[in-house]
């Protein structure tokens, strides 16, 4: 979970970072437009923004590490209650995607079923069983470009989207796990 909580933080930096030069951009732009500084001015904003960047991008990225972290202990009953009913084979953070909404939770694979339970903190709210009997299979992919996503076909061929860490470990075990 450590590795998982620095990874988190250094996608905080990296986005305030690169929003921060977007920003240095525009507002140098803008001071240049504004004022008789010239290249002072565009400097100046330069500075100001990525400043700003820096500092929005370790917030963010403390942020996204401390609710990691709240949602870990918040599943944590779950986790047990699953772990009385059923081997787990690997679990963890994982956004479903449920029509255009990337629903946080957390995932769980057991030898006879994918289970997703999302938290409170979405709009729908919801939870999804997928048999083993009816994976055909699961290929890591990336969504948006950057985040590591999980793609979950089932033999009916629609497919179940997540986003979660260690995707090519998930799609590993999951198609090590499908009841052929």
């Amino acid at each position: 979970m450590k590795e998982q909580h620095q990874r988190i933080v250094k996608a905080g930096l990296f986005f305030g970072i690169s929003t921060g030069l977007f920003l240095a951009l525009i507002v140098g732009i803008l001071f240049e437009i504004s004022s008789q500084d010239g290249i002072d001015g565009l400097l100046w904003g330069l500075g100001l923004a990525l400043a700003v960047g820096l500092v929005s991008g370790v917030l963010f990225g403390l942020c996204m590490a401390f609710l990691s972290k709240y949602h870990t202990k918040k599943f944590e009953p779950l986790r047990r209650q699953m772990a009385r009913e059923h081997r787990i084979v690997f679990e963890g953070e994982a956004n479903h995607f449920m029509n255009k909404e990337g629903v946080g939770g957390w995932l769980f694979l057991t030898p006879e079923f994918l289970f997703f339970k999302s938290h409170r903190f979405n709009i729908q709210n919801h939870e999804l069983t997928i048999p083993m009997s009816l994976i055909k299979s699961a290929t890591p992919c990336k969504l948006l470009n950057f985040a590591t996503g999980l793609k979950v076909e089932k033999i009916n061929g629609t497919w179940e989207t997540f986003v979660v860490n260690h995707n090519n470990e998930w799609a590993v075990r999951i198609n090590n796990s499908i009841v052929r």
